[in-house]
């Protein structure tokens, strides 16, 4: 009898244990869905952020016909955003979460590489133009490339606002996007278990590629 009771206390204890390690796995991997849905969120805004407002900045060059040294540090920084926010979310959604085939994207996903080139056009702008002036007249040449940046962020506006719930296009043309407090409410911490931020990746990634030739032909 004694060692029945012993045999059940065992079997009550094990099967406590493995509930609370089954509750404890669970709370834990909560926390590490919801610290990577934090990653993907502040990796689309701040995406989102640099394309407008590079998008802006290059829309009143386009107007006036001329740059500010100012406008131009103001593009490079937040290139580097966009950039850096670009890699972090294909980054979550290849190596880490095993979301997407890395193998789509060679190491080099549109959004990234084509912000490399505008950068490096934009520092060696700076370099060359900017020594001894704070104001450059763009050529023709500027103007294209310029055109070519700005049309490429407008896609990527659109495609934001499609995917991602609480990214809308201002009703004004061509003013950009606006995040509204539905981007938090809807995806809180569990941005990650979501389809939304795989197809923007997908369409970014896809649409893109209608840019490819005349990225090649003038950066």
């Amino acid at each position: 009898m004694i060692r029945k009771n012993i045999y059940v206390l065992l079997a009550l204890v094990f099967f406590v244990s493995t509930v609370i390690f089954g509750v404890y796995q669970k709370v834990e991997n909560n926390k590490y869905e919801a610290f990577i849905s934090h990653e993907i969120k502040n990796g689309i805004l701040k995406f989102a952020n640099g394309v407008t407002i590079n998008k802006s900045i290059i829309s009143d060059a386009l107007e006036n016909n001329e740059i500010s040294r100012e406008q131009i540090e103001e593009l490079e920084l937040y290139f580097g955003n966009i950039i850096e926010s670009g890699f972090t979310v294909i980054d979550l959604s290849t190596t880490w979460m095993n979301k997407i085939d890395a193998s789509q994207y060679n190491s080099s996903p549109y959004p990234v590489h084509m912000v490399l080139d505008f950068n490096n056009y934009i520092t060696r702008l700076k370099r060359e133009e900017f020594v001894e002036k704070d104001t450059y007249l763009l050529t023709e040449i500027d103007t294209t490339k310029l055109k070519i940046m700005k049309n490429i962020f407008t896609s990527w506006e659109n495609i934001l606002a499609q995917n991602i719930i609480g990214i809308e296009k201002n009703k004004k043309k061509d003013s950009g996007i606006t995040v509204t407090d539905k981007f938090p409410k809807i995806y809180g911490d569990d941005l990650i278990n979501k389809k939304d931020w795989i197809n923007l990746i997908d369409d970014i990634q896809t649409k893109s590629q209608s840019f490819e030739e005349e990225i090649k032909l003038n950066f």
